[in-house]
Parts: structure tokens; C-alpha cells; sequence
């Protein structure tokens, strides 16, 4: 049995890291595609702000499913995709994971940032495939900003949050072997109600920070309802687990 459960550990090994090179390929590929359809990132304040927000909203997470948890950063990943762009985001993202310094081993750290810049240059490319402004200052009034910005951003808000859920159901179903659907929907049901909000405070964030002329201080004027939620978000995840217990 000892040997067995060596081979099979050993293939599921092989599999994950199968799973992390594809990962690392896809990424790479996509920022290309990022760099060829949008260029560079749009704005280089912006991205040093947001990758030092990132990093900040990091440290805080939640665990809504086992292994798997939630930061609020993913508000400010949302924003990024329309604020730097397809590029700017997924550099955003890549730095924000490789700096950060937790327990993570080595291997999901590189499956994390591959992610990452997946995330970022799906997001980015997907805003603006569907009409999102890449000039922002170009729009004005509340009726342009909800169907020109508003519908580009919560419609890719939907797909990251999709291309993240099934990524990681992906990679937990080679790791453990437990069934994708049931981890995919535990995601769904769990942080994908979360989304939602995160969608509504990032489109809110890139509102104040170019067509409110607000700018990099919008950092903080998002920071604290963002760490609010956050805190609401940990209470209730505590009151569930103890009503499971």
C-alpha cells in the first residue's frame, strides 16, 4: 500500500506540475495577446498605486471553502483591468503574488501568478472587446458611465470570476482528486455572491479615480469600506463555521 500510494502521489505530481507549465504557457501567451491588441500599460502611477493596494488588501483573507480563500484584492484586480489594462494588469497581479511573502510553496505561488496574468489580460482584453473605454476622461454623466463602462465592467467581472473559479477547481481536482463541479459550484455559491459587491466597489473605484478626477487618493477613499466588507465578510464566515460545528 505504501508503494502504491507513492506512485500514485507521484502521477498526481507529475500532474499538477503538468497543470502549473500549461498555466505558466497561457499566461505568457495571453499577456502577448494583451501587449498586441491594447500596448503597454496605460498608466505607471497607477500600476505602482495598485500593486502596492494589492499587496495590502492581500494580508487579509478569507477561507470560504477548504484551501481555497478570498481576498478583498480582487476588487482592486477588477479595477486594474480597466485603469492599466490588459498588460498593466497582469504585471500588477504577477508582482503583487511574487512579493508577497507567505507559506505558500514555490509551485503555488508560480500557478498563482500564472493565474494572475491570466486573470489580468482576460479581464483587460474582455472590457475592451465589449466596448469599455480605454480613455476614460472621454466620458461623462451618469448615463454614459453605467452603459459604456458600467456594462463592459460587470460583464468582466463575470468572466474573472468564472475563468478564476474554474482554474482553481482545475488544479484542487489534480492535486486531491476531489470532483471539479462540486469545488466549482462550492465557488460559486460561496464567493460568487461576493463578486458581485467586489464589482460594484471596483467599478466605483475607477470612477473616482478618473472621471471623478479623484486619482491615486481614491486608494484610501476605497480603503476603508473595502476593509469594512472585508470584516463583515470574516464575521460571517466565523458564524458559519460555528452553526457547522
Amino acid at each position: 500500500m505504501t508503494g502504491q500510494a507513492a506512485v500514485v502521489a507521484d502521477v498526481r505530481a507529475r500532474r499538477v506540475n503538468a497543470v502549473i507549465a500549461v498555466a505558466l504557457v497561457a499566461a505568457v501567451a495571453l499577456t502577448l495577446a494583451g501587449w498586441l491588441y491594447d500596448g503597454w500599460p496605460h498608466d505607471y502611477v497607477a500600476l505602482a498605486v495598485l500593486t502596492v493596494l494589492t499587496l495590502v488588501t492581500r494580508v487579509v483573507r478569507v477561507r470560504v471553502v477548504e484551501r481555497v480563500a478570498v481576498a478583498a484584492s480582487g476588487i482592486v484586480s477588477l479595477a486594474s483591468c480597466v485603469l492599466v489594462g490588459p498588460v498593466g494588469s497582469a504585471v500588477m497581479l504577477v508582482m503583487a503574488i511574487l512579493i508577497d511573502r507567505g507559506s505558500t510553496r514555490w509551485p503555488a505561488r508560480l500557478f498563482n501568478a500564472a493565474l494572475g496574468a491570466i486573470l489580468g489580460s482576460v479581464g483587460g482584453i474582455v472590457y475592451l472587446l465589449l466596448g469599455g473605454p480605454r480613455d476614460l476622461t472621454s466620458v461623462s454623466g451618469p448615463g454614459e458611465l453605467l452603459w459604456h463602462v458600467g456594462v463592459p465592467f460587470f460583464a468582466t467581472s463575470l468572466i474573472f470570476s468564472l475563468v478564476n473559479f474554474s482554474s482553481i477547481a482545475l488544479i484542487v481536482r489534480v492535486d486531491s482528486g476531489e470532483s471539479f463541479r462540486s469545488m466549482f459550484f462550492a465557488m460559486l455559491t460561496t464567493s460568487g455572491l461576493a463578486q458581485i459587491g467586489y464589482g460594484v466597489v471596483g467599478l466605483l473605484f475607477v470612477i473616482l479615480w478618473v472621471p471623478a478626477h479623484v486619482g491615486p487618493f481614491s486608494a484610501l477613499l476605497i480603503l476603508i469600506p473595502l476593509f469594512v466588507a472585508q470584516w463583515a465578510f470574516v464575521q460571517y464566515a466565523e458564524e458559519k463555521r460555528a452553526h457547522e460545528r
